[in-house]
């Protein structure tokens, strides 16, 4: 009881915040929007970006800047593990601040001006004007020394520099960076739960996604395959998705990945569509959209409760940056909503 009071402050601030975000009407209306310009004109009027004079990247940019905002807002009520949990959704941006750098100076254009890169704030760990001024990878790690990033770059750069493996590269960062979030994660779920907890879902919807990708579009070799399941997956269930990799084709591999992973009954929803990986996984992002909503009602004074609004942020985020995207290249609102998360 008292260990959950703790989080009370934070939950209760939660309940204001969520009032603000988008509705089941709100998304009709969106995909039925004919223009650009109009859908940008009504987030404007819905304080979701600053002036309808905004271009799309600058747009984009905003809208993710405000999920950042929002774990601001959180961090100010907790303490310990689970600001330190909170953090990892401000440090999420901090490591695609570093992508946009590094792809940079692998494509030799140079450092990212700071327009390109998303302001992280007072609890993010590498400011954008800072990361502006890279120009070497030697100035990279001397910047990254003391943050996260620093170990898992240094040995992802190693391999980069003898190969030029860009991808590789990045996602072997991104494989530290989800792991170290999901310890911090389960710091601050320490009761004994039947269930997984909504951040376990994420990471095994990720895992089973870079693996499909690694072994069956990147043709990667088995040993990668298996270190993806290593660095996200929990050991007890490392065995079964081996398994599952050695199937010799991609339907067959994610089904018996999703039925070792997800809980019981999600993977007969997963099946009854033909096999798109990028399909698959929007919905497999809605299943986690789904736990997240059932977790979050009603109010629940745990950090589940902050994890559910954040991922609820986080995907409605996404939504609109992927809707503005396709509203610029003109792609109809029926096709639209087949790559939204949850939007019905």
């Amino acid at each position: 009881m008292f260990g959950r009071l703790k989080y009370a402050a934070a939950c209760v601030r939660v309940c204001a915040m969520q009032t603000h975000l988008l509705g089941a009407d709100d998304w009709q209306r969106l995909l039925q929007m004919a223009h650009l310009q109009e859908m940008v004109t009504w987030l404007a009027q819905r304080g979701l970006v600053p002036s309808a004079a905004q271009d799309i990247p600058e747009a984009q940019r905003t809208l993710r800047e405000g999920v950042i905002e929002d774990s601001e807002k959180l961090i100010r009520f907790v303490s310990g593990p689970a600001e330190a949990m909170l953090a990892f959704f401000i440090y999420h941006y901090d490591l695609l601040n570093l992508e946009t750098v590094i792809g940079r100076l692998h494509a030799g254009a140079g450092g990212a001006a700071p327009a390109h890169l998303y302001e992280t704030g007072r609890f993010g760990l590498l400011s954008r004007e800072a990361l502006s001024t890279v120009t070497s990878y030697g100035v990279l790690t001397d910047m990254l020394l003391g943050t996260p990033f620093a170990g898992p770059f240094a040995s992802a750069l190693a391999h980069y520099q003898e190969d030029g493996d860009l991808p590789a590269l990045l996602t072997s960062m991104e494989y530290s960076f989800l792991a170290d979030w999901q310890t911090a994660v389960a710091r601050c779920l320490t009761w004994r739960r039947r269930r997984r907890s909504t951040f376990d879902l994420f990471v095994a919807a990720r895992a089973m996604t870079w693996a499909i990708r690694l072994k069956f579009f990147r043709k990667r070799q088995d040993y990668e395959v298996h270190r993806c399941l290593d660095a996200l997956i929990r050991r007890a269930d490392v065995k079964a998705c081996y398994t599952a990799m050695e199937a010799t084709i991609p339907e067959t591999a994610f089904r018996l990945l999703a039925a070792a992973l997800l809980p019981e009954g999600v993977p007969a929803r997963l099946a009854d569509a033909p096999f798109d990986l990028d399909l698959l996984d929007i919905r497999l992002m809605g299943v986690i959209l789904e736990e997240a909503n059932r977790r979050h009602r009603p109010i629940d004074f745990s950090a589940e409760y902050l994890i559910g609004y954040h991922f609820l942020k986080l995907f409605e985020t996404e939504n609109l940056v992927r809707l503005l995207e396709g509203k610029a290249l003109g792609v109809d609102g029926e096709t639209m909503q087949k790559y939204l998360v949850g939007v019905a």
